[in-house]
């Protein structure tokens, strides 16, 4: 809701209905009319508890930007980054985050998309209307932070939360009641030791990434490595774009699926001329470093010739237009990330109250059977 009923409009035709053409309309045009979905006021018995974010990146810092619109008072993020620094590339926002981060008030450059391709090389699969948006996901996690700072969420870097403990109350309803927090220090004597700290929480929100220690869950290797990087239009080279323009006449304004053998690759334009690219490809084993400590790496010398001279980012594979992109990205631009799953995927997201009753006769079904 914002201001009154607003229903996402998950197709085209959907945004035409509301009496808007997506498809042409100017992006200052599009910002308008995206609502600025607000945060509900939390209740008075919530909004005093202690909370505790365990990570600083774009789910940390949403999360505490969330809590602090819903008028929580003690909000700590714990970031274990000396500073936000360089990571990702471009991401995506469909109209219902992007209608969120208006209404927390985060103003970032975003350019809009709308139309998605799929493609061969060498030939036009499907084309679509597609009504998506694209940043930078430094943008995205600075403008975050600024939400954050401007909410006055205390956010403390080179700190990691290390440890929680539970607190049984009388009603048993679990709560932590104390994190520990950890930090590297340098001694006079120039050795590196670690300290501790604890301190009173009531809620923790954990958002420090796959390899999380509160992580009950475990992951699995999903089968296939992604490598992405990014190169502004400019600076590639005059063949390069006319090849571009030449096979994909609607980028900037077009998210392209590109289909190949064993692999895929995605292009778009994420704002100011800078192209995002990615390749997915099977790969029988994780092959981004120390799977303990990282899932991303960049490329050692012994990669780099296949990588470029054959294998999935061969011309012949891509064709000169996304080809090129990907041999004229400088080699420190590009990096790449094993992919992992849950190794048993949630149920669901979402649960209405037929899910509840469908959940009741099942049950009652079971029983039935064990009885019989």
């Amino acid at each position: 809701r914002a201001g009154g009923r607003y229903s996402m409009a998950a197709t085209p035709a959907g945004v035409k209905a509301m009496g808007f053409d997506y498809a042409s309309a100017l992006v200052a045009s599009l910002q308008s009319e995206l609502p600025a979905l607000k945060v509900g006021r939390a209740s008075e018995a919530l909004v005093g508890l202690k909370v505790v974010v365990a990570g600083g990146s774009v789910a940390g810092l949403a999360a505490a930007a969330c809590l602090k619109k819903a008028g929580f008072r003690d909000v700590k993020v714990y970031e274990k980054e000396a500073a936000l620094g360089r990571a990702g590339a471009g991401v995506g926002l469909d109209d219902a985050t992007a209608a969120i981060l208006k209404g927390l008030g985060i103003i970032i450059d975003v350019a809009p998309t709308r139309y998605v391709e799929e493609r061969t090389s060498d030939r036009l699969l499907q084309r679509q209307p597609y009504p998506y948006w694209s940043t930078r996901y430094a943008d995205l996690r600075e403008g975050l932070l600024r939400a954050c700072c401007d909410a006055d969420v205390d956010v403390t870097f080179r700190r990691r939360v290390v440890a929680a403990a539970a607190r049984q109350h009388e009603d048993e309803a679990a709560s932590f009641g104390k994190v520990a927090t950890a930090w590297d220090v340098v001694t006079d004597q120039g050795e590196m030791t670690v300290r501790e700290e604890e301190e009173e929480a009531d809620l923790l929100v954990v958002a420090d990434g796959p390899r999380s220690t509160f992580r009950e869950t475990p992951l699995r290797y999903a089968g296939y490595v992604a490598w992405r990087g990014t190169v502004a239009r400019d600076a590639l080279s005059p063949e390069a774009r006319a090849a571009l323009e030449r096979e994909l006449p609607l980028l900037g304004n077009c998210l392209f699926f590109l289909h190949s053998r064993h692999c895929h690759g995605v292009l778009y334009d994420m704002g100011r001329g800078v192209l995002n690219w990615l390749v997915y490809e099977n790969s029988a084993e994780p092959r981004a470093g120390d799977q303990r400590r990282k899932t991303t790496s960049g490329l050692s010398l012994k990669e780099e010739l296949p990588f470029f001279n054959g294998g999935v980012f061969s011309l012949d594979r891509w064709g000169p237009g996304f080809g090129s992109v990907l041999r004229e990205t400088k080699r420190e631009d590009i990096f790449r990330t094993d992919v992992y799953d849950l190794e048993k995927p949630l149920p669901t997201l979402f649960r209405d109250d037929k899910d509840k009753d469908d959940d009741k006769d099942d049950d009652k079904d079971v029983k039935d059977k064990d009885m019989a």
